[in-house]
């Protein structure tokens, strides 16, 4: 079973509106890329910021999870979607802005695997276009494991996450889903999500190599609207 088939059901429930980041992803192309029309986001997820970005531009979508997509051909119902996988996607198309947002890019568990990625966002790009991610540095997956556990009540059903180190720099998020079936009876699933990080400097030496100009928004940038644990990148071609 691949990540988030279970959790699917749940995601939007549990991350909320994003308002934030769907304001800052507008903000970010309004100033680096503002004549953009054609945006694709990989690792879509749900499709809940394709939703939004679908009012204004022409917009596309990839992820890996079939259970995923089905939530967001339903919420995103302009978006083109398809099954891949971001380290190999291959699409007969260009776009003016290639996103991957939501700490996405962490799931990769290779500094090859986010190299990968960030190769296959470049050859899609127009000339010009903007790539822009996300992700958690190390200090934020060091924070989340300090805060250990967190817990969620959705209609009848309970959801229980531990985050732990699953050794050599992996973080792992232990998630179990108690879905009311009547009465006092439960069903139990459960899912292992995994992150890791590298040094921003890392990932910004290598970006600079491929693209044409990065920007580094935080962490310690006080232009950044989020956890100054975070780190945003903006990739133009």
């Amino acid at each position: 079973m691949a990540a988030y088939d279970k959790y699917s059901k749940y995601y939007d429930a549990i991350k909320g509106s994003r308002r934030e980041e769907l304001a800052l992803i507008r903000k970010l192309i309004s100033k680096y890329n503002r004549h953009a029309k054609k945006v694709l986001e990989i690792a879509c997820g749900t499709g809940a910021l394709l939703k939004e970005l679908s009012r204004k531009y022409d917009v596309c979508g990839l992820d890996i999870s079939g259970p995923m997509l089905e939530i967001a051909k339903k919420q995103a119902p302009r978006a083109k979607l398809f099954r891949q996988d971001m380290t190999t996607f291959k699409l007969d198309d260009r776009f003016d802005v290639i996103l991957c947002i939501f700490n996405s890019i962490n799931h990769l568990l290779s500094f090859d695997k986010w190299k990968k990625t960030f190769k296959r966002a470049y050859e899609h790009l127009n000339c010009g276009g903007i790539f822009i991610f996300d992700m958690n540095t190390k200090r934020a997956l060091k924070t989340l494991i300090e805060e250990r556990f967190s817990f969620h009540r959705i209609q009848r059903d309970f959801i229980i996450t531990e985050c732990g180190s699953g050794g050599d720099g992996v973080m792992n998020f232990n998630i179990k889903m108690f879905e009311h079936k009547g009465h006092n009876r439960y069903l139990l699933s459960e899912e292992n999500i995994k992150e890791i990080s590298f040094s921003v400097r890392d990932v910004a030496d290598f970006l600079n190599g491929i693209y044409s100009r990065v920007k580094v928004l935080g962490p310690g940038n006080t232009a950044f609207p989020f956890s100054q644990e975070k780190a945003v990148f903006v990739c133009r071609k």
